[in-house]
């Protein structure tokens, strides 16, 4: 058997062979790190990247517009007719969901000897899809809406797919599914790149074909409120009503028309009232949401009615408090 110390002493004999290397307790030193002087743009060199993006964000809006030009004949050639609606359609699922995916020909023909044949006599479906086509022409205005000219233009368009929406509502029976979703990211939308070219950059807009609500509030009422123009206000309101109105008695269940009339309907000539108000029609618009206030005393929004009308009536310069005859503990 070996002895330890002539083991010991052979490793003695390799010790100035590892004399040289650091020990496993000591830290390697850090790298230098290098200071690299901040620079700072000055006025002149921030002028100059101010005017470059503004002279690239001009070209790319005149892109987007002439590109929007091209397309928006074919669309509302589309929205004349459910064939042309739906041949636009096929084109578009054979190019988005067909051709992009890597899906074969074949594949293309069977769907459209199978499922799409069996949707084109579907009259709900092709109405759908032709009141689409209506919607992005609407969109491309409305993304290219800058002057009065052009948003007049948005406006008589969104009330003509308005009156053909509610008139066509019962072909649709009920069935919506093409207009509850944003048009702009339709098949369609997105087969004519409408949701790179046509989406508004800032501000909302309006992008959901069936939401009357939404088609008033972004593309007909901010141009009248802007201008204040009161009978106008007015005359969308009332024809807003009327529309949601229509729709709801579409459906032709009970249920559903009460619930309407006693929360809904109340909410929508609110909104109006207000929006007179604010546009300079302080006395008529005041009395009439008083008279909506004393009428749904147990509506869920009655205490914000009255604290609203009165911050408007203190903000126009009469600071009477509006008192409501019934509306402490009203439930």
């Amino acid at each position: 058997m070996r002895c330890p110390s002539i083991f010991l002493l052979s490793l003695a004999s390799f010790s100035p062979a590892f004399a040289g290397l650091p020990s496993r307790t000591t830290p390697a030193d850090p790298p230098a790190r290098e200071t690299i002087a901040a620079k700072p743009l000055n006025s002149a060199a921030v002028d100059k990247l101010l005017a470059q993006l503004e002279e690239i964000d001009s070209s790319l809006k005149g892109k987007r517009s002439a590109y929007n030009a091209s397309v928006l004949p074919k669309l509302k050639e589309a929205g004349t007719n459910d064939d042309k609606a739906f041949a636009l359609w096929l084109d578009a699922m054979r190019d988005q969901e067909y051709e992009a995916q890597g899906r074969t020909a074949t594949e293309f023909s069977d769907f459209r000897n199978g499922k799409a044949k069996e949707l084109r006599g579907d009259p709900s479906f092709t109405t759908q899809l032709r009141l689409q086509c209506q919607f992005l022409a609407l969109i491309i205005l409305q993304a290219d809406a800058v002057s009065d000219e052009a948003r007049l233009e948005l406006i008589n368009g969104a009330s003509t797919y308005l009156d053909d929406f509610v008139a066509s509502a019962k072909k649709l029976a009920g069935k919506q599914d093409e207009l509850r979703n944003s048009a702009i990211d339709s098949v369609i939308g997105k087969h004519l790149k409408l949701d790179v070219s046509a989406r508004k950059q800032g501000g909302s807009a309006a992008y959901t074909p069936g939401s009357i609500s939404e088609i008033y509030q972004q593309m007909i009422l901010p141009y009248y409120r802007e201008k204040k123009a009161t009978a106008n206000i007015g005359a969308a309101w009332t024809k807003r009503i009327s529309q949601e109105t229509d729709m709801v008695e579409l459906t032709k269940v009970p249920e559903q028309l009460e619930k309407f009339q006693k929360e809904r309907l109340p909410e929508l000539k609110w909104s109006q009232a207000k929006d007179l108000f604010e546009a300079g029609q302080q006395e008529p618009a005041s009395a009439a949401m008083m008279t909506i206030i004393k009428a749904n005393l147990a509506h869920r929004n009655a205490a914000a009615w009255i604290a609203e009308l009165t911050s408007l009536a203190q903000e126009s310069g009469n600071p009477a408090a509006v008192r409501v005859p019934g509306a402490q503990g009203a439930p």
